[in-house]
């Protein structure tokens, strides 16, 4: 059909858009002084999105009395306008099957983008008052029009940018419904510049093991007494891959309202390299709604939402597909007495999530190993004693070998080859049965 044939002519030229653009609202006329005439919706959709396979839907809020009402209108039914900077405008008018109508009462009313049926709460605006969506506020554009307003006017966006944040409102005298509003720019960022392929250096030790080594996120900082001041995130990325192939995600979650947002590897700060993994961080807005916010990461495209590894959650437990995340203990989880300047990070040895633990840091220390942490992926056959269960070096299998192999499970004794000493079953990790099978070495005597 003709919306195939638009996105086919799309597809001729490269999308200049980051995968975290979303649509956005750019002009709208709901009110007027015959009553409405003309009324209508323009949305801004940037050409990461895809109208034929993303479910694109303006969530429209109504907040009269005695009960608010949501209805939607599907983008993909809007006429196709103007382009520039690679986002393409789509309106439609009032009074059709495509948009039934827009509310204009003394309540608040509200518009907002849905995406695959997650509503964008970066989108959310209202005129007439704050509008809401299960509790959620909506950004009050402090624009309204009323039995005094022109027919052929409009509220429309003005700004330079590709996101709804980066645009203010204003009123005009005409309407300009499909094409670019006056002073309003529509602009993607440029694309990082291409990066070389990415070489394994001849000594990464990652490459050695059976398996993908994946990155994973070793310390944020998200809450504390003043609301979250210097908030971040640290990731360890192996010597297997480039910062560049990753997308950090954050997760917003208001009360089941995901808002996510997408931060690009390449523009993370590096910070220490060590050996086979290099710590890269970046300081960002995170989220703390007490509803279970998170954060994971996306490796060339694809979510990296399995348990325990690189999808983690505060505050509640999120779902990505059948996929939960790793909930932060409630003993390490931040709050409003967190001190300023602490952290939650791992602390442990090893190369992948699974052998780390969190605990929290008095010191925050964003780039840098953290206290307690040792980053390594050396195979058991490359440290010295692998499997002897000779933890001190004194030639046999004692108590105190006991003792510290405890310890190494508790996390309480860290070293790059501890776990590897201490799997005297050889199956590949260190645990109780292999404590119990010291014991018995023990009792053999």
């Amino acid at each position: 059909g003709e919306l195939e044939a638009r996105a086919t002519a799309a597809m001729a030229e490269p999308c200049i858009c980051p995968p975290s653009a979303i649509p956005f609202i750019t002009e709208f006329h709901y009110d007027d002084s015959s009553g409405g005439v003309g009324e209508f919706i323009e949305v801004a959709v940037p050409c990461n999105i895809d109208l034929v396979n993303d479910d694109v839907k303006v969530l429209i809020v109504d907040g009269g009395f005695p009960e608010p009402a949501l209805y939607v209108a599907t983008v993909s039914q809007f006429d196709q306008g103007e382009s520039e900077g690679g986002i393409t405008l789509y309106s439609a008018f009032i009074g059709s099957e495509v948009l039934p109508g827009l509310p204009n009462g003394f309540l608040g009313d509200g518009l907002a983008i849905i995406v695959n049926e997650t509503v964008y709460l970066s989108t959310f605006i209202s005129y007439e008052g704050t509008a809401f969506i299960n509790g959620f506020a909506s950004v009050d554009i402090g624009i309204f029009e009323g039995p005094t307003t022109a027919p052929g006017s409009s509220i429309s966006a003005f700004g330079v940018g590709w996101a709804a944040t980066d645009f203010m409102w204003q009123e005009e005298p005409a309407d300009s419904k499909g094409a670019i509003n006056a002073q309003m720019i529509l602009k993607c960022p440029d694309p990082a510049p291409p990066a070389p392929p990415y070489v394994v250096p001849p000594d990464c030790s990652c490459a050695q093991l059976e398996g993908p080594v994946e990155p994973f996120i070793t310390e944020i900082h998200y809450l504390d007494t003043e609301g979250g001041v210097q908030q971040f995130v640290e990731i360890a990325v192996p010597c297997t891959m480039s910062i560049n192939s990753i997308y950090l995600v954050i997760l917003d979650n208001f009360q089941n309202y995901v808002d996510d947002d997408h931060i690009p590897g390449y523009m993370f700060q590096e910070g220490e390299k060590l050996g086979d993994f290099t710590l890269y961080h970046i300081y960002t807005d995170l989220p703390n709604t007490a509803n279970g916010d998170g954060l994971s990461l996306d490796i060339n495209g694809i979510a990296q939402d399995f348990l325990g590894s690189t999808f983690i959650s505060w505050g509640g437990q999120l779902q990505q597909g059948e996929n939960l995340s790793f909930q932060l203990p409630a003993d390490v989880a931040e709050s409003m007495s967190t001190p300023t300047g602490s952290s939650v990070g791992l602390s442990g040895s090893g190369y992948s999530f699974g052998d780390f633990t969190f605990v929290t840091f008095d010191q925050s220390t964003p780039g840098q190993l953290n206290q307690g942490m040792l980053l390594s992926c050396q195979g058991l056959t490359q440290c010295e004693g692998a499997g002897s269960g000779d933890f001190n070096s004194d030639g046999q299998i004692n108590v105190l070998d006991v003792v510290s192999g405890v310890n190494v499970i508790l996390k309480v004794e860290v070293g790059p080859c501890f776990d590897s000493v201490g799997d005297i079953n050889s199956d590949g990790v260190f645990n109780v049965l292999d404590i119990v099978a010291m014991v018995n070495v023990i009792l053999a005597g």
